[in-house]
C-alpha cells in the first residue's frame, strides 16, 4: 500500500493523492480528522476507479488530518498517512460604493478552490449566504450589484464538502443610480424611436415600451433595447406596432427587476 501526496495544503484546496493498492471495484480514498473512521469523511472522498491520482478537496478548517485508502467490501481502513491543512488566505479590493445594478469589478486573490465564489451578502448572513455572485477566475470578477440600496458585504468563499467559510471580506454601500429618460410625448406606432438615456449597465437591463399595468419585466412586444447598447447618452428603441398609452421604462435587474424610470408616451 502507498499514499502519496503533498503533506501540506492550504484550506479547500485540492488534494492530488497517487496511490497503490489492492484497487477493489469499492475501494476509496478520503481524508478524515486525524485518527478519524471511515465515516468521518463529511463529503471528502473519491472511490479508486476514478484512477491515480484522485483529487480530493482539502476540508474547509485547518489542522491535523490523514488520507486513507478503505477497502470497499467491509469499509476497513488499509493504509493512512498525514495531512497538514493550513490557513487560507485571500483578498479583495473593490470600490466601496456602487450604483444598484452596475457592474462591481473586483480584483482578488485566492486558494481558487473549484467551487470557491465571490459574491455579495447582506452584513450578518451566513457564509453561505449571497444576493449575487461568480466564480473567481483570472483575477478579475465582475459582479452585478444588488438591486436594493443599502449596506452589504463583499466576501471572498471558500465552498468545501464540509462547510462554507468566508475568508476575507470588505463593506460596501449599493446607491441609488441616476437615471435619464427623455423620449418624445407622442410617437408614431413601428418607428425607431431615439431615447435620450443613462444609467447602469449589466448585460440585463433594459430600456422598453411597456403597458401601464404590466409588472417590472413586461414589455410591448420587440418594444426594447439592452441598456449595454447606450451609446453617447442615446439609444434607438422600436415603438410597439399598437397605438395606445405605453410607459417607456428604464428597467434594472438583479435578481428581481425594479422600473428605475418611466415616462408616458401615447403610440399613434
Amino acid at each position: 500500500m502507498a499514499l502519496t501526496f503533498k503533506p501540506e495544503v492550504s484550506m479547500g484546496e485540492l488534494v492530488e493523492v497517487n496511490w497503490q493498492g489492492p484497487g477493489g471495484a469499492e475501494d476509496w480514498i478520503g481524508i478524515v480528522p486525524t485518527g478519524g473512521f471511515e465515516s468521518d469523511i463529511d463529503g471528502r472522498w473519491e472511490r479508486i476507479s476514478n484512477g491515480s491520482p484522485l483529487a480530493i478537496q482539502a476540508p474547509a478548517e485547518a489542522g491535523a488530518f490523514e488520507v486513507i485508502y478503505v477497502a470497499g467490501i467491509d469499509q476497513s481502513i488499509l493504509a493512512r498517512s498525514p495531512l497538514s491543512v493550513v490557513e487560507a488566505v485571500a483578498r479583495l479590493e473593490a470600490a466601496e460604493m456602487v450604483e444598484a445594478t452596475a457592474m462591481l469589478s473586483v480584483g482578488w486573490s485566492g486558494p481558487e478552490g473549484p467551487d470557491d465564489w465571490i459574491g455579495i451578502a447582506e452584513p450578518g448572513s451566513a457564509a453561505d449566504a449571497f444576493v449575487t455572485y461568480e466564480r473567481p477566475s483570472e483575477g478579475k470578477v465582475a459582479l452585478v450589484s444588488p438591486l436594493t440600496p443599502g449596506p452589504y458585504e463583499l466576501r471572498y468563499v471558500l465552498s468545501a464538502a464540509d462547510g462554507a467559510k468566508v475568508l476575507a471580506s470588505q463593506p460596501i454601500t449599493v446607491v441609488e443610480p441616476a437615471i435619464v429618460l427623455e423620449a418624445p410625448g407622442e410617437v408614431a406606432a413601428g418607428t425607431m424611436i431615439s431615447v435620450n438615456t443613462s444609467g447602469p449597465a449589466n448585460g440585463s437591463n433594459f430600456v422598453g415600451f411597456a403597458e401601464p399595468e404590466q409588472d417590472a419585466w413586461g414589455t410591448a412586444s420587440g418594444s426594447w433595447e439592452s441598456a449595454d447598447n447606450i451609446k453617447d447618452g442615446k439609444v434607438d428603441v422600436p415603438a410597439p406596432e399598437t397605438a395606445g398609452t405605453y410607459e417607456l421604462r428604464f428597467v434594472l435587474t438583479s435578481g428581481d427587476a425594479s422600473v428605475a424610470a418611466r415616462q408616458t408616451v401615447i403610440v399613434k
